[in-house]
């Protein structure tokens, strides 16, 4: 068993630059010591450009990794894993993006992985790199009429060909780590003891992602629901501002 970390490409995926994506970035690079980081472009054509690292970890600009990020690898390339991402939300029936899968893969294979961080080994990154391929080539023929999401993509195509799979849970907390409510930047220091925070954003992103959903007129009507409480956050200035609708505008 090596005490070295793989050689490994981080891939910092955003599709704005202001100035939380690059204190963002900054954080990311400052937890790197032996791989290459990269601000990404699609993770298939950087892997044809760059096939010589033993794996690729690829983070959201709304992630945040409280742990060594060569340790992390050298974990993973030491469990010998292909994937990993995670999985353990239960599975929504009526999840929005299920029907671009509904040409490509039967109903009972559908799997669903939370990719806002995802490490993939270069066996993998190979594999779902053909995958995608073929599956371009089916839909120019009019044989898919849908392309699969990415997040169903990759668990399902990975399971299909036998790559191994590992919960991001087994190698540190994910309790604060979902697809939504937002975590706000200013509070990262207290939340240090989750080693995956998602989604972490600004006090200019925060408030529209809570709104994102719609909340009810009783969760906003109600001073302790879930939502005045997030919006606490802010502090009493904030608070005000955001319940008075000029955090609202743009929601």
């Amino acid at each position: 068993m090596t005490n070295t970390p793989p050689s490994y490409a981080v891939l910092f995926r955003t599709h704005f630059w202001d100035e939380f994506a690059e204190r963002q970035f900054e954080r990311v690079s400052s937890q790197v010591r032996s791989g290459d980081v990269y601000v990404l472009v699609p993770i298939y054509m950087f892997y044809a450009a760059h096939p010589e690292y033993d794996y690729y970890l690829q983070l959201e600009y709304d992630v945040n990794v409280h742990a060594d990020l060569d340790a992390f690898m050298m974990r993973v390339a030491q469990d010998s894993v292909d994937v990993v991402a995670s999985t353990e939300a239960k599975f929504d029936p009526d999840w929005p993006w299920l029907p671009t899968c509904s040409d490509a893969y039967e109903a009972h294979e559908i799997k669903h992985q939370l990719i806002c961080l995802s490490v993939f080994s270069n066996k993998a990154l190979q594999t779902l790199s053909q995958a995608r391929l073929e599956q371009a080539a089916r839909f120019r023929a009019g044989l898919l009429k849908t392309w699969p999401f990415c997040e169903a993509f990759i668990p399902t195509e990975s399971v299909r060909s036998g790559l191994k799979i590992e919960e991001l849970s087994a190698y540190g907390d994910t309790s604060a780590y979902d697809s939504w409510p937002p975590y706000l930047e200013e509070k990262l220091p207290k939340l240090q003891r989750h080693t995956f925070v998602h989604p972490v954003l600004d006090r200019e992103k925060y408030v529209p992602s809570l709104l994102k959903w719609k909340p009810g007129f009783a969760i906003l009507a109600l001073p302790l629901s879930w939502l005045h409480r997030k919006l606490w956050r802010l502090g009493p200035a904030g608070y005000v501002r955001a319940i008075t609708g000029h955090a609202f505008r743009d929601a």
